[in-house]
């Protein structure tokens, strides 16, 4: 190939190959970037969530014990 027999042309080939190679690298590493923001977001809201249930849970608890005073107060309704 004309690549082995001039060695100009053979550094050029091989400097086009590494730089190919590098964006090839790059472009996994931005996909890696991004998969990780997203799964961070994900767990994110997935703990807000978490949290607002959690929240949900108390209060529905509270309700249910004032509820419970009032029926013993007053009798059911």
């Amino acid at each position: 190939m004309l690549a082995k027999k001039n060695e100009a042309i053979d550094d050029a080939a091989t400097t086009v190959y590494q730089l190919s190679e590098d964006e090839r690298i790059r472009l996994q590493c931005q996909a890696r970037e991004d998969y990780e923001r997203d799964q961070r977001t994900v767990q994110h809201y997935i703990e807000m969530q978490a949290k607002a249930l959690e929240e949900k849970d108390t209060a529905i608890a509270e309700q249910a014990s004032l509820i419970a005073k009032y029926e013993a107060k007053y009798g059911k309704l």
